[in-house]
Order: C-alpha cells, then structure tokens, then sequence
C-alpha cells in the first residue's frame, strides 16, 4: 500500500524534476509486489498527468499480461486470484486503450480476446461467490 500511495501523491502533487517518473516506478512496484486492480487503476490514470509515460507504461502491461498467461495455473491455486485476474483484465484494457498505431493489430484482437475471457471468468466467480 505504502507504494501505491506514494504514486498517487507523488502523480498528482509533486511538480519537482523528475516527479513523473518516481511515481510511475512506485506504481510499478505496487503492481509487482500485489498485482491487483487498485494498482493497475494508478497505471490507468497516469497518462492523464503525464502523456510521455505510455510507452512505459504500455511496455509494463505487456509483460503483466504476459506474466498472467504463462502463470495461470499456479495463480489459480493461490489467494487472490480474482484479484490478479482484474489486474490483468485492466493491463488489457489499458493497452486497448492506447495500442492502435503502436501495436499490430494481430496483438490488438489477442488482447481484445483475451480482455474478454477475463471478464467472462471474473463474472463467473462472481456468480458463485457465496456472501
């Protein structure tokens, strides 16, 4: 949490040199350490304060992505699935969001499927969560 909070703050207040880029290796190493949905939503947010962050933050989500699909069946077995599940699901939205013109559109439509899976798994568990 402490690094996640040091990137919002440090985004959003800090107009020192080089305040962007702090901000963006903490939010990085808030998704590493607890890949999750608030952590990958900092990563979402962040070119709104920062344009020239995209290609960074692109890079990241690429090998997240990447990351969740090669460990997938490990993940599956630990706590927090769900979790690590939306952060990708994020990670792909995001490089929906600022892919085209940057990406071929082969990797476009595999992120596009795979942004889809996630969300169908993630309503499935939803639906058999008992509260």
């Amino acid at each position: 949490i402490r690094q996640l909070n040091l990137a919002h703050f440090t985004m959003i207040y800090d107009q020192g040199v080089g305040a962007k880029e702090k901000a963006l290796a903490y939010a990085i190493k808030a998704c590493e350490l607890n890949p999750c949905q608030v952590a990958m939503q900092e990563l979402w947010m962040m070119p709104q304060f920062s344009p020239s962050m995209i290609d960074k933050i692109m890079e990241f989500c690429q090998t997240h992505v990447s990351d969740f699909e090669k460990n997938k069946a490990k993940y599956a077995r630990m706590h927090g699935i769900q979790e690590r599940l939306g952060a990708a699901r994020i990670a792909c939205r995001i490089l929906l969001k600022y892919g085209p013109g940057k990406l071929s559109k082969k990797e476009i439509e595999d992120y596009q499927s795979q942004f889809r899976a996630y969300m169908a798994e993630l309503t499935e568990k939803h639906n058999v969560m008992r509260w």
